[in-house]
């Protein structure tokens, strides 16, 4: 549905120390909003990011330095799913 959503935190790591937890979603980047694939939005942006991350209860900004630290993983939308593959997400994905 278009929503970006953080599905893992390493621990101790910068998101952490940033209070960026499971479930938040990243809805704007450099204060525009993200429509498009995250790692396609970052490649455009600089050494710094400003995320505006929501959480459960709020909203909140974070300046992050951009880099390489963990490989960025994103599910995309495929209109020719079968439904093995389907079943698979599913399970991958809990």
């Amino acid at each position: 549905n278009n929503k970006i959503v953080i599905k893992k935190i390493e621990p101790d790591s910068v998101a952490d120390k940033n209070g960026i937890s499971i479930d938040d979603e990243i809805i704007k980047i450099n204060n525009q909003n993200v429509t498009k694939s995250l790692s396609n939005f970052l490649q455009k942006t600089n050494k710094e990011v400003l995320f505006t991350i929501k959480t459960k209860f709020n909203q909140k900004n974070i300046k992050l330095k951009k880099g390489n630290f963990y490989n960025l993983l994103e599910f995309t939308k495929n209109p020719n799913t079968n439904e093995r593959q389907l079943k698979l997400r599913n399970c991958w994905a809990k």
